[in-house]
């Protein structure tokens, strides 16, 4: 039996988990990914980074001496730039900080779709292309002495010593050709950028070298959200959504052609980490920052999750007659649009905090329900869910009625880390024993109360989302 640690880079966690090839999880270690803010904006200390890493390895490897692999996973989009010169790193840039906003603001929407079907992506102030460019005009260095590495590609140079990238993380620079599978010379030209500036692209889950003074081989096995879906067993049938700050869908697609119409509904793609197809990504920016902000700023204190829970219980099953609309940070599928703001509808002098937080939940659901009729059609038979929100059976409940479709509720709760490392074992063809990731709870639709959500999604939701970004638009 072997044992592989899963390493998983996160916005607000850094985690380690050491999963057997039986794949139980024999031990898990979680500190804070703490972000520092100067006049620029939002960072990571790299030397912060380097010493949870090698503290979280150091303490697993006192619990258990056999270590047989390292499976590194994490949030795509932030990243540092590493001056080969000198060996000195810039501080990494999170994806959510926007000192980058300016550099990417401006691009014609032709061009824009130009480069939507090479990348897969819509242009956006994330990816680290703008990051890198940024990085070299503050610290005055020399594009040709430098190399972009994505904070996942930094772990792995740290324990190895050696600069590569998987091709879900290349995607995210916005500088990769997702069909051909390569850097893309054009696309680099128009930023006086070189393939040299880039690390080696391999296939994710690949060997990348060995952890430093031992022979215990170490992966790249890409971008979280679709580690995650990996390690869910995802099929074309079904979704796999992960409840975090922001909410994701991830679908499988045979086949990317960079359709006009996906265009404009701001769905994403890139290389699943099979090697095999693309997945299609769509998601909700503020859905958990929606829970978020109601959980701590409406309320005299701080409520728990638990908290949450007893409130969704206590409300019933039928949908309330507050409709929320969740785009405190914009929208970001299935109508692109970055400037749209949150809101309301529907209040009286008697509703609380309790009411608005149960609009809150509804309101998520129509917009993941826009989302997967325009995103991935009628074909979904199922969605597995991963994230904190799953801990609540009414919430869990409440969204499999209004979408209309069975929830599946995975065992293994660190999906992230756990498919990472079953794609590690997979890539060395030693996962015969691996145990699947089973089903430990399935939420089944209520018809009726389907019904009654269907009617207010319809017939309200869906006519007035046009008003309230526009509402916001017409007062800039």
């Amino acid at each position: 039996m072997k044992n592989i640690i899963g390493i998983d880079i996160g916005t607000t966690h850094i985690k380690s988990g050491l999963f057997s090839t039986d794949g139980s999880l024999k031990c898990f270690m979680k500190d804070s990914t703490e972000t520092f803010e100067d006049e620029q904006g939002a960072y990571y200390r790299p030397e912060y980074l380097e010493q949870i890493i090698f503290k979280q390895i150091s303490d697993i490897q006192q619990k258990e001496k056999q270590i047989d692999g390292i499976a590194v996973t994490g949030m795509a989009e932030a990243g540092l730039a590493l001056n080969e010169k000198t060996g000195q790193v810039s501080q990494i840039i999170p994806w959510f900080d926007q000192r980058t906003k300016a550099m990417a603001f401006g691009m014609d929407e032709s061009e824009e779709y130009i480069r939507y079907q090479k990348t897969g992506l819509r242009n956006s102030f994330k990816y680290g292309v703008y990051k890198y460019l940024w990085v070299l005009q503050k610290q005055q260095w020399k594009m040709e002495d430098t190399k972009w590495l994505s904070i996942c590609d930094y772990v792995v140079y740290l324990l190895t010593g050696n600069m590569v990238t998987d091709p879900s993380f290349a995607a995210r620079t916005y500088l990769y050709n997702i069909k051909d599978g390569e850097w893309d010379a054009d696309l680099l030209e128009k930023y006086d950028l070189h393939i040299r500036n880039l690390p080696a692209v391999i296939s994710s889950g690949s060997i990348a070298g060995t952890l430093k003074g031992t022979d215990i081989p170490v992966a790249l096995c890409g971008h979280d959200h679709i580690c995650a879906a990996y390690g869910m067993q995802l099929t074309e049938s079904g979704l796999c959504n992960s409840c975090g700050t922001a909410e994701t869908f991830v679908g499988l697609k045979n086949s990317f052609e960079g359709d006009r119409t996906e265009f404009n509904r701001g769905i994403v793609y890139g290389p699943y980490v099979d090697g095999k197809c693309f997945f299609a990504l769509t998601n909700i920016p503020s859905s958990g920052q929606s829970i978020e902000w109601i959980r701590k700023q409406l309320t005299n204190q701080e409520i728990s999750y638990q908290k949450i829970d007893e409130v969704l219980k206590h409300a019933g099953a039928e949908p309330t007659d507050i409709l929320y609309f969740p785009y405190l940070s914009g929208i970001g599928t299935p109508y692109f649009k970055a400037d749209a703001r949150a809101a309301f509808l529907g209040m009286n002098p008697s509703h609380q905090w309790k009411d608005l937080l149960v609009a809150a939940v509804d309101g998520i659901s129509y917009q993941a329900k826009w989302i997967i009729e325009l995103g991935y059609g009628d074909f979904i038979d199922y969605i597995i869910s991963a994230g904190g929100s799953v801990n609540s059976s009414a919430w869990m409940q409440r969204k499999a009625n209004a979408l209309g479709v069975q929830i599946r509720v995975p065992e293994i709760e660190e999906g992230t880390l756990y498919g990472a490392a079953k794609l590690m074992m997979d890539q060395m063809e030693d996962s015969s024993e691996f145990q699947e990731n089973r089903i430990k709870q399935v939420y089944q639709p209520d018809n009726r109360m389907t019904d009654l959500f269907r009617e207010i999604y319809k017939n309200k939701f869906l006519h007035m989302v046009p008003v309230i970004c526009d509402f916001h638009m017409d007062r800039k």
